[in-house]
């Protein structure tokens, strides 16, 4: 293969995904020495290039785009010509709007923007027309992972390259919340920090009780209690010194999940009521499914189905309304917890769908709950070997992720599974094991329902 056709395949390689025959004529129409058309047979020839004759549409092998992107030069001028021409291609409306490839040529276009080195109009860009269909609606995180490190061009370790810092903290708590759907909590908790650090010192309050919000739900996922209690403290202080309802709202929300692990009931009831009193008078109803969540997430901790399948549907009701894709995936997952020992057939029509929705948009955030509901409910039909085998990959990824709490939870359901078939050695040690991580920061700030029932199958499987 000559230098020219080496070159078009470079050219090519520019492109995110796939493109059609219209993109590579305008990428090509500055390109001397070279026949588009029977250069784009011999490298689909040669295996390099993927046609779709079904779509018309090219693509490259992504080990193929490695290598020959390395090998691109003059990489800003192409990428701007890129741009230019995806700035043309018509799009949809929002509304108009039903799936992600519809997205394509935005996300192409936003792609070129930030290989040009143009950040901040990037930045203009995801937040006009992609961040919330992508995050919210359809809950596509790998992209928006992909689209905001590109910002990072130095790793997200290091700040954004952007002109302004309110800019930069907008994308570190942005980087920060996919990471958290992700099952990347760990990577989040530092982004948050970073983004309080600097509004703090910009006197940017409003924006500091989100974040210490946040950091709080990070804080709550790994089992440290003690230091979550302390975030929303902070949080709850602040947002009553700058009068804002709503961050208050936010705070004894996230407060009364916390309660509930503690296993102070009454104190989170109270909460999730006085936020949810708030978020209605605002008619935030997206709000408002998140404190039923909450509320039927407390109701089932303590194993009160009855509360939390009635907590659930109310939870489900308002998530068709926002239609958050994470919000219905949560709803779908209480009701068919909740429902495992009732109406088995209902559960599991329940769990099998979120499940499916869950892995499609990789929220690994709440699959390994999902999968511990799935081995609940196989117990619950006899299946001992399946529930074992669920009960397991969930564990495998809440020990991944460093989800304490989920961790505790998976050994307590396994000890009692352990103690149905008379493996009482092994019972005990998991059920010790659980009652180690539902210890978290130590009294009063245990996950206090797990510790109660770790103890409780430790006495049954001790000699």
């Amino acid at each position: 293969m000559d230098a020219s056709k080496r070159e078009l395949l470079s050219h090519i390689a520019a492109f995110r995904g796939v493109m059609t025959y219209d993109a590579l004529e305008a990428l090509t129409q500055h390109t001397t020495g070279v026949d588009l058309d029977s250069t784009l047979d011999e490298l689909i020839d040669r295996g390099l290039l993927l046609y779709d004759r079904s779509q018309a549409h090219y693509d490259l092998h992504p080990i193929v785009r490695q290598y020959a992107y390395e090998r691109l030069t003059a990489r800003s001028t192409v990428h701007t010509r890129l741009r230019d021409y995806f700035a043309k291609v018509p799009i949809p409306s929002q509304r108009r709007i039903k799936t992600v490839d519809q997205l394509s040529p935005v996300i192409e276009l936003y792609h070129h923007t930030v290989r040009a080195g143009q950040y901040d109009e990037a930045l203009d860009l995801l937040c006009s027309r992609l961040h919330d269909q992508l995050y919210y609606r359809f809950g596509a995180y790998e992209i928006v992972v992909e689209l905001l490190r590109g910002l990072f061009p130095d790793g997200d370790d290091r700040i954004a390259r952007l002109k302004t810092a309110d800019d930069q903290c907008w994308v570190d708590c942005a980087l920060a919340n996919v990471y958290a759907r992700s099952g990347q909590v760990g990577g989040a908790l530092p982004l948050y920090l970073r983004a309080k650090a600097t509004d703090y010192k910009m006197g940017a309050k409003v924006d500091v009780c989100v974040e210490l919000c946040e950091i709080a739900y990070a804080q709550l996922a790994m089992g440290h209690l003690r230091e979550a209690e302390q975030s929303l403290q902070k949080e709850i202080e602040l947002s009553q010194e700058i009068h804002d309802t709503v961050a208050l709202a936010d705070g004894r929300h996230a407060l009364g999940r916390l309660r509930a692990y503690q296993g102070r009931s009454s104190e989170s009831g109270a909460e999730l009521k006085a936020a949810l009193t708030i978020y209605q008078g605002c008619n935030d109803r997206q709000a408002e499914g998140q404190v039923w969540f909450d509320r039927s997430l407390a109701a089932l901790i303590i194993g009160n189905m009855a509360q939390g399948i009635e907590f659930a549907r109310e939870a489900r009701k308002l998530a068709d309304v926002a239609s958050y894709e994470r919000d219905i995936i949560q709803a779908e997952w209480l009701l068919g917890w909740a429902q495992t020992a009732q109406a088995p057939a209902a559960a599991e029509a329940h769990l099998a769908e979120v499940l499916t929705r869950c892995r499609r948009i990789s929220l690994v955030e709440l699959e390994p709950e999902i999968l511990l509901s799935w081995a609940r409910w196989h117990r619950g039909a006899g299946n001992e070997a399946n529930a074992r085998d669920y009960a397991s990959e969930s564990l495998a990824i809440a020990e991944r992720c460093d989800y304490r709490l989920v961790q505790a939870e998976g050994r307590n359901f396994l000890a009692q599974v352990y103690l149905d078939s008379g493996d009482r050695a092994a019972a005990l040690e998991s059920a010790r094991t659980a009652r180690e991580l539902a210890w978290c920061s130590g009294p009063p700030d245990c996950y206090i329902p797990a510790l109660k029932e770790a103890e409780a199958l430790i006495a049954s499987a001790s000699p």
